[in-house]
């Protein structure tokens, strides 16, 4: 299975990759709640998922529309006050999530394909920070 693959899997799950993802990162990084106290996290839990899409598609075809829109991601998470430590607990809590929805299928190639795209992400997202 490949990250494109894994992202079709993450899309017909009855599990929703949202919710799984967000209660894991809370777990993980409780000092990450205070950034959401006013977001809707039905919402947010789609957005999310629908962000593995970019990181999908940045893997598979790296296109610049769509490092813009992780640099704008960027800007707009400064804006937040969303401290760079934070970015790899986001990474490690998603990875599990992706696990845990993905099951026996998961393996270390696969971690590895997601691990490069979100840092690939995050790093564009981390160049805007000012």
């Amino acid at each position: 299975m490949d990250i494109s693959d894994s992202l079709l899997k993450v899309y017909s799950s009855t599990a929703l990759l949202g919710k799984v993802f967000y209660d894991q990162f809370f777990a993980d990084c409780p000092e990450a709640i205070e950034y959401f106290d006013e977001v809707d996290m039905k919402r947010q839990a789609v957005v999310v998922t629908m962000a593995l899409t970019l990181v999908e598609q940045y893997q598979v075809s790296p296109f610049a529309p769509t490092k813009a829109y992780f640099e704008h991601l960027g800007v707009t998470h400064q804006r937040m006050g969303i401290p760079k430590q934070m970015y790899p607990h986001w990474v490690d809590s998603m990875l599990k999530a992706l696990a845990k929805l993905h099951g026996d299928e998961w393996d270390d190639d696969l971690e590895i394909q997601w691990r490069k795209g979100f840092e690939t992400a995050i790093g564009m997202m981390l160049e805007s920070y000012q």
